[in-house]
């Protein structure tokens, strides 16, 4: 016995402190990588929100901070929290803290916001030991799988289809592939919209399309996952908007990295450092689109629009969800314009300028601290409720499923538009209801237990 313990303990610490290790120092690379990108490139070249240089840097402060938000992230994606703290430390909390360091934001509204990521990690973890699931459990059950699987990708192809050919004839036919011009038609596109294509479009070319398309590879049906990113090009094509071209690409990526032995965080680790490296060095129209869609547009302008929210709505009383259907009219905006245009005005001085962001700084601007709070809960509570899923699922199908939903929420989309409007939570309904009511499921779940 004492054998064991001076023999086996210290090696688990050694491989616990040479884990985090590695963590800490790519990290740190990262961190100083994206202040050389902000300092060389975003500062001289980008003017969007006045992003500048502060007298003096503050370092010392940050990245204590970030380092202690770092003793609670894994290296690989174990849950749906993991993947939250990844996309949230990799696309907010390390570009706060370098604004934070060397533009000289508020280094107080920096703690808030590492804080309220960590709040949603214990009510996620608090929550995954409460959440009860119902149905039976076929995912170690191999019995008439090729049945299952069939009426899972057919069944919501299906519907996939049927919303791409209503937007098609809404459009009649008219397309727009090139990058520059969709700006032309966006705003004709989405006024046109009616009720319930409004809210079927994003359900389907978003999460739908995102599920779909790890599904597809997850069972390597490359045939399959091909038709989804056709759909994807084509969503794209009839509605001008981008991200449903990317949102299948990008959740099939992170799928893949999830599974790889590296983890995901050193994917970002690597993919953050390479891409921050080629933009320094870059040259003529790489270094302008790098300089404008990666460090400007991904890294920088979500993390700097959400200190202005917090700036401006310490002033401003709280909208109490003025402008959402949550708030049911029941409080009117102080405000002339809409927040995200209002900011918009506030940065660059044009009221046609939509600055929108994610779930902390609007649960701030619609509520201040509690606002805050109450979003934490209802991302704690849903990151748990998809846990429950991998009993259904592939664990990597459900994670990389929901990646394009955490990416927009933590970065550009309020909690309940994401939700509600961007057809989340009808994606979890139908993944909720639709393998209990399917034959093929039920008969499966006959053979499981009969073998057990």
């Amino acid at each position: 016995m004492s054998r064991y313990i001076t023999t086996k303990i210290p090696f688990s610490l050694y491989k616990l402190a040479l884990a985090k290790g590695g963590q800490i120092l790519s990290a740190l690379l990262v961190y100083l990588m994206l202040c050389e990108l902000y300092r060389q490139i975003v500062v001289p070249i980008y003017h969007f929100g006045g992003f500048n240089l502060a007298d003096e840097s503050k370092h010392e402060l940050v990245i204590p901070i970030l380092l202690l938000f770092l003793m609670v992230v894994p290296t690989r994606v174990e849950s749906m929290r993991t993947l939250f703290a990844l996309i949230s430390f990799y696309f907010l909390l390390l570009p706060a803290g370098v604004l934070c360091a060397l533009q000289g934001n508020d280094f107080l509204v920096f703690v808030v916001i590492t804080a309220s990521v960590f709040a949603t990690l214990v009510f996620s973890y608090l929550f995954d030991n409460f959440i009860s699931f119902s149905g039976n459990d076929i995912s170690n059950c191999n019995s008439n799988k090729q049945s299952t699987k069939q009426v899972y990708f057919w069944g919501l192809f299906s519907v996939l289809v049927v919303v791409l050919f209503a937007v098609v004839l809404h459009v009649d036919f008219i397309t727009t592939i090139s990058f520059l011009d969709v700006y032309d038609r966006r705003f004709d596109f989405n006024e046109s919209l009616y009720f319930p294509l409004n809210y079927l479009l994003p359900f389907a070319a978003g999460p739908l399309a995102s599920f779909l398309a790890v599904f597809s590879a997850s069972k390597r049906e490359w045939g399959k996952l091909t038709l989804v990113l056709i759909c994807g090009f084509l969503f794209f094509a009839f509605s001008t908007h981008k991200a449903f071209l990317f949102i299948p690409l990008f959740s099939v990526g992170v799928y893949f990295a999830v599974r790889s032995r590296l983890g995901l965080f050193y994917f970002f680790s690597i993919g953050f450092l390479g891409a921050s490296i080629i933009t320094l060095f870059a040259m003529d129209g790489l270094a302008d689109l790098l300089g404008n869609v990666y460090a400007n547009r991904l890294i920088f302008l979500p993390a700097n629009i959400s200190y202005v929210y917090f700036d401006e709505f310490s002033k401003i009383p709280s909208l109490y969800w003025a402008e959402s259907k949550f708030g049911l009219g029941v409080f009117q905006s102080p405000l002339q314009l809409n927040s995200s245009n209002y900011i918009g005005f506030v940065m660059v001085g044009s009221e046609k300028i939509s600055a929108n962001t994610g779930w902390i700084a609007n649960g701030y601007m619609n509520f201040a601290w509690i606002g805050i709070a109450f979003y934490s809960v209802i991302i704690g509570f849903f990151l748990a409720a998809l846990n429950r899923f991998s009993r259904r699922f592939d664990d990597y199908v459900i994670q990389a499923g929901f990646v394009a939903f955490i990416f927009n929420i933590v970065t550009s989309n309020d909690l309940l538009t994401a939700m509600l409007t961007g057809g989340v939570l009808l994606m979890v309904i139908l993944l909720w209801i639709l393998p209990s009511r399917s034959r093929f499921y039920k008969k499966s779940a006959e053979i499981c237990s009969k073998n057990a």
